[in-house]
């Protein structure tokens, strides 16, 4: 349902990065190293961490796969 699905906010930080927050909770999007050297996302409250700064890339949309 539309109200349960996660609404983010998209806050411009300096040198053209970006704070990717969760509205309803306020944590922000965090990359985690996981056990075996991958990554994972979930959202934390705010460290100014560089795990939690993202870089925005253009893409070609027809380029997409799932």
């Amino acid at each position: 349902e539309a109200p349960d699905c996660p609404a983010w906010r998209f806050a411009k930080l300096p040198h053209g990065i970006y704070q990717i927050t969760e509205v309803k909770s306020g944590k922000v999007l965090t990359a985690v190293t996981s056990e075996g050297g991958g990554m994972r996302i979930v959202v934390a409250p705010w460290q100014k961490g560089d795990e939690q700064k993202w870089e925005l890339l253009k893409i070609d949309p027809a380029k997409l796969t799932m």
